[in-house]
């Protein structure tokens, strides 16, 4: 299993907003819980099935929300899981918002990036095309878009 915790700079309520339209562009959501604020889902990497496991908690000021997003896939070393938590990552990036900074840490609370600019954006996007996952197009596109932010 595959554990992460993202931070996003928006209320929990807007952030499993956010979450819903991201997780339907990787994958399937195959439940929610308005009340807990939870989504269960699954996505593929490659062959590979991927259950995700995500809940919206209130982050430490009123205006942010932390993402407990719990993986599974089928392969021994979790390659899958953290792929397609990687793709959530990027869609949510991806989606516009008044203050659209998620900064991503470890299960430990380890900081793993500072945030996501739009260099960090672009890696991500680029290791998405070198997976095979989005095609030359789709990240000239989105490489575009996230330049013309700037």
């Amino acid at each position: 299993m595959t554990q992460r915790r993202l931070e996003v700079a928006a209320s929990p309520d807007v952030a499993f907003e956010r979450l819903q339209r991201a997780f339907a562009t990787i994958g399937k959501v195959e439940e929610t819980n308005l009340g807990t604020r939870s989504l269960n889902g699954k996505a593929r990497y490659g062959m590979n099935p991927v259950r995700l496991r995500i809940s919206v908690l209130s982050g430490p000021s009123a205006d942010t929300a932390v993402l407990d997003i719990q993986g599974r896939g089928q392969d021994v070393w979790g390659v899958a899981s953290r792929k397609v938590i990687d793709r959530l990552a990027a869609a949510l990036a991806s989606i516009p918002s008044e203050t659209a900074s998620a900064a991503e840490t470890d299960a430990n609370g380890v900081d793993e990036e500072s945030g996501p600019n739009a260099a960090d954006a672009i890696r991500q996007l680029a290791a998405l095309r070198d997976d095979g996952l989005i095609s030359p197009e789709e990240f000239e596109t989105k490489r575009k878009e996230l330049l013309d932010r700037l």
